[in-house]
């Protein structure tokens, strides 16, 4: 007595249905790191510039040229797949305020591109402090403490 062999292929119609569905989830997965990663080095970036621009003297005007300058100098190396706009910055008074537009493209050559284009933007306001301002408010606490 010979058993009937029925339904042999089961397996690989689901594998085929599944599979793609698997890889997909997975690219998905790497897309949101790459993102998140980028994002967390954009902001980081931007936000020692700002810090920068708070700590360093002189006038707004060379302030403003010194952060540009620093801005071009980043190194970009540690990003893993993002396309960055120019820096805007604005000195208003005392304080320094910076923002950057970047958006995260995986490129596989000029033709074709791998994922949606999700933007991202880092905005990082600081105040700056004036010595002469910082000198006399220690000396008003000294005074008070003392």
């Amino acid at each position: 007595m010979k058993k009937k062999k029925e339904n042999l292929g089961y397996f690989t119609v689901e594998a085929a249905l599944l599979f793609p569905i698997v890889i997909a989830v997975i690219l998905f997965v790497f897309l949101c790191m790459f993102y998140s990663y980028d994002r967390l080095l954009l902001e980081q970036d931007i936000g020692i510039l700002a810090l920068r621009g708070t700590v360093d003297g002189g006038d707004k005007e060379e302030i403003g040229n010194r952060l540009i300058v620093e801005a071009g100098q980043i190194y970009t190396e540690k990003y893993v797949a993002l396309k960055r706009e120019a820096v805007n910055l604005q000195l208003k008074g005392f304080s320094v305020e910076l923002e950057q537009k970047a958006s995260l493209a995986l490129w596989m050559g000029d033709v074709f591109r791998l994922g949606p284009k999700w933007e991202m933007t880092a905005h990082y306001r600081n105040k700056r402090i004036e010595p002469a301002f910082f000198l006399r408010l220690v000396r008003r606490i000294t005074k008070k403490a003392g």
